[in-house]
């Protein structure tokens, strides 16, 4: 037999037995159950309670209170119900009332019960010829007054507890009607969660525009819909489906201390920090470098940027990640974690985002950044012992920039875009895929060889004093421009270069140490172009202007 007990003026039904039960009662009790909503722990409904009535002859009210409190709690650890948000409380309540009748040409108040309130319903009771000769409308009156219900409720979990699902459901809120009744209305209300600690949700959490607030280890199994997420521990916060933050006014999950959270599906909302490098977020992935999308911001300045973005598990050796992020990145440290030396992780992102990081990569020679779009990272690239595989850039009418100096085995031009490089490029190859531009700021070196794909495709500006130190364009496939000699400049070309042709923008110098093949080296300003000892030119040599230009063979 089972026995019950009584929750919120309900019955519910336990696990367990009692022994001596009469049969009656044991058919009684399973009649319940067939009713009850199964396994489910409800929140904040029937908190309310009948009070005094006011009675007239004619017209009479009842007065209702809120008798619960906004805060409950959730124990369950061997048994997993749901969390139901229910809430019901009493917006306004009747606090008395007074009978009218006719005498001669008035209406008189002739008795009544209670107090007066700030509202009051007026209820026909017949009419009369008043003063004036015309027909006037008697009216008993019903006081009331407008509380101040709770609108904001919150549920603990304690420690160790699991859930299946926790919904938040439409309230009733009771107002008076326009006589001696209520009605009711769903009303707006937040409800929030608090987790402490070793908890599991096995089910989805749906909240609305509440707050979760994580304050130990917490693993969310199904979608995840809130307003905004407190992370307030420093151990690990699991999330296995998608997370939505949006019906929120922040949106936001938050870092108050440098605590974890593993993203296994899509995110949707801002990724924020409450202080300088707080917080750890890793995009799962999986074994065969599943996508996931980050809807929003990572981080909101270099002061309030979180410690370390992990593309792909930093612990399952089979995992990488294609991670899409539209939003901007501020984070101490960006890595991109690969299934070894077999697959890379990618980090995209979407055109206008950007990225304040240092980006490196847990495996030489592993890991690719794609720039969809425009974008501007901020921070250095790779390093010199740990060479990222691959950067894409440059899509059709972009123009993306990378600050600082970029270490990859290639960097593709994917389109007509440009990519501005304002430190050093290191690698084996600049490739031009389409007939974009790559600009080297001043100072900046490409130490690598630079390629295309198709002959007569592909423009290098070089906007001051550089050295590319590889070889540039092949004898079947040339670059389309080399746009050098920027006023005051001097910049060198250290290999064999191929390209249609070589314009020397300024005053400056070009050091040609290899050869150069094309159909011209045309200047367009008072520029210097010197030959190394044993270097040759294999094209015309043209002028814009007369008596500009000077050539200076340093050798044979």
């Amino acid at each position: 037999m089972k026995s019950f007990r009584v929750v919120n003026a309900k019955f519910r039904i336990l696990k367990g037995g009692k022994i001596g039960l009469s049969l009656s009662i044991s058919l009684v009790v399973s009649s319940l159950i067939l009713n009850q909503s199964a396994h489910a722990e409800t929140f904040f409904d029937n908190e309310w309670t009948t009070g005094t009535t006011f009675t007239t002859p004619d017209v009479t009210a009842t007065a209702r209170s809120n008798t619960g409190t906004n805060t409950g709690t959730y124990n369950q650890i061997s048994t997993t119900e749901n969390i139901i948000f229910r809430p019901d409380r009493v917006a306004q309540s009747y606090t008395g009332v007074s009978d009218f009748e006719v005498f001669g040409t008035n209406s008189v108040s002739v008795a009544s019960d209670g107090t007066t309130g700030t509202g009051t319903n007026l209820i026909a009771d017949g009419t009369y010829i008043d003063g004036g000769g015309g027909t006037a409308t008697n009216n008993d009156r019903a006081f009331y007054q407008s509380l101040n219900p709770d609108t904001d409720f919150t549920v603990t979990l304690t420690s160790g507890s699991t859930v299946n699902n926790i919904v938040k459901e439409t309230s009733t809120y009771y107002y008076v009607d326009s006589t001696t009744g209520y009605t009711s209305s769903s009303d707006a209300y937040v409800a929030n969660i608090v987790f402490s600690g070793s908890n599991t949700v096995y089910g989805t959490t749906n909240i609305d525009d509440g707050n979760i607030k994580l304050n130990d280890s917490v693993t969310f199994t199904g979608t995840v819909d809130a307003g905004s997420i407190s992370v307030d521990t420093t151990n690990t916060i699991i999330f296995n489906s998608d997370v939505d933050l949006t019906a929120g006014t922040t949106d936001a999950m938050n870092f108050s201390v440098d605590g974890e959270v593993l993203l296994n599906e899509d995110f949707t909302g801002n990724i924020t920090s409450g202080g300088d490098n707080l917080g750890t977020v890793t995009i799962v992935g999986n074994g065969t470098g599943k996508e996931q999308i980050i809807t929003g911001n990572i981080g909101t300045s270099t002061s309030s940027d979180i410690g370390i973005l992990n593309i792909g598990s930093d612990t399952i050796d089979s995992n990488y990640s294609r991670t899409v992020i539209y939003g901007d990145v501020y984070a101490n440290s960006t890595v991109l974690n690969n299934n070894g030396t077999t697959n890379s992780s990618t980090l995209v992102l979407a055109d206008g985002s950007n990225i304040t990081s240092t980006i490196t990569t847990a495996d030489a020679n592993m890991g690719i950044i794609t720039l969809d779009g425009s974008s501007t990272v901020s921070g250095s690239v790779g390093s010199s012992g740990a060479l990222l595989k691959e950067i894409n850039a440059g899509a059709n009418g972009s123009s993306s920039t990378f600050s600082s100096d970029v270490y990859a085995t290639n960097l593709d031009v994917e389109g007509t875009g440009t990519v501005n490089l304002n430190g050093d490029y290191t690698g084996t190859a600049i490739r031009y895929n389409a007939d974009g531009t790559v600009v080297l700021a001043n100072g900046s070196d490409v130490n690598s060889a630079i390629t295309t794909a198709t002959t007569n495709t592909g423009t290098l500006t070089l906007n001051g004093s550089s050295t590319v130190s590889g070889s540039v364009g092949s004898s079947g496939a040339l670059l389309k421009e080399i746009n050098a000699g920027a006023n005051g400049s001097s910049s060198t070309f250290s290999s064999d270069v191929y390209a249609t042709n070589l314009d020397v923008e300024g005053t400056g110098t070009v050091n040609l140490n290899g050869d150069y093949t094309g159909t011209a080296i045309r200047y367009n300003a008072d520029g210097t172009v010197v030959l190394a000892n044993g270097s040759d030119v294999n094209s015309a040599i043209t002028t814009a202007t007369t008596n500009t230009g000077t050539l200076t063979l340093n050798g044979s």
